[in-house]
């Protein structure tokens, strides 16, 4: 989000992947609309980026294994790396 807002020099430390998992699905944005509204679904689609899906998807399926929920503290990240889902958890 700092580098997006051109304001990554007022990070003191980046953590990186080796270092420290977020809580799954920690920063995407979910949005709900009815199976119906066609009209709606066409512009939520040009919103969807494939990748992140995947691996949302990927993070709530480790999340429900566990049985787990939005008060529970786990921790989880998957990635796409040279086409290929990595996760960590």
């Amino acid at each position: 989000g700092l580098k997006r807002m051109d304001m990554d020099g007022c990070a003191t430390t980046v953590l990186g992947w080796d270092e420290m998992l977020p809580a799954v699905a920690q920063g995407a944005i979910g949005i709900q609309c009815r199976d119906d509204d066609e009209r709606s679904l066409k512009y939520l689609d040009a919103l969807n980026h494939a990748e992140t899906k995947a691996a949302v998807d990927c993070e709530r399926a480790f999340l429900e294994a566990l049985d787990g929920n939005c008060k529970t503290p786990i921790a989880g990240q998957a990635r796409i790396v040279d086409g290929k889902i990595e996760f960590r958890g």
